[in-house]
């Protein structure tokens, strides 16, 4: 092969690595919020999201996961974001902890404990909503640390002992079923069904 044609194949070969590799950096920033941005500008991100919505959610959790000291940046937006967004927020840093204590369940339940601790009600009934059931941490109660009763809230109650598989079964009381129901009579012919001889 003549030396022209191998430097193009070399130059072939480098070209598609680097394209290869701008491609995995672009694919990969899309994936993670640019932090430093956000860091630089916060307020920037309520006003690109007015509305709120699973966009602001989505870059709210975006943020938390990529870059834990971003979490106290965003409950401070806030003061001064409209109730959708503060539902958005809400939403976003509660997903955000729920994914987080798979990673590190002390830093998960330090987001939860701070999530707790907001009383504004868009924020608070998303973030509820956004834990479903799942208690981070050993706070107990409910999802966001308190002790209610509804579904999901609260201590599992107890249930009695774990019964063995191979026992012969549990007793119950017998049943019958009585009907109270009679024979159904049969509606009189009418008129022009009747034959005449």
């Amino acid at each position: 092969m003549c030396s022209a044609a191998r430097a193009f194949l070399i130059a072939a070969g480098i070209f598609a690595v680097c394209l290869l590799h701008t491609e995995a950096a672009n694919a990969q920033q899309s994936r993670n919020p640019n932090v430093t941005a956000f860091l630089a500008n916060p307020a920037q991100l309520l006003q690109q999201n007015p509305e709120g919505g699973l966009k602001l959610t989505d870059a709210v959790q975006e943020l938390a996961l990529a870059d834990t000291s971003t979490f106290k940046i965003l409950l401070g937006l806030l003061g001064s974001a409209n109730d959708l967004q503060k539902s958005a927020i809400g939403a976003g840093l509660a997903q955000a902890a729920k994914i987080e204590v798979l990673t590190d369940q002390t830093v998960a339940a330090d987001w939860q404990q701070q999530i707790a601790s907001i009383n504004d009600p868009s924020f608070k009934m998303a973030a509820t909503n956004s834990f479903g059931d799942v208690k981070i941490g050993a706070l107990g109660g409910s999802p966001l640390g308190g002790t209610g009763t509804g579904p999901g809230l609260g201590a599992p109650q107890a249930t009695g002992s774990a019964q063995s598989i191979s026992s012969s079964g549990v007793a119950t009381g017998t049943f019958t079923i009585t009907s109270s129901v009679g024979p159904a009579s049969s509606p009189p012919a009418s008129p022009a069904a009747r034959v005449s001889p």
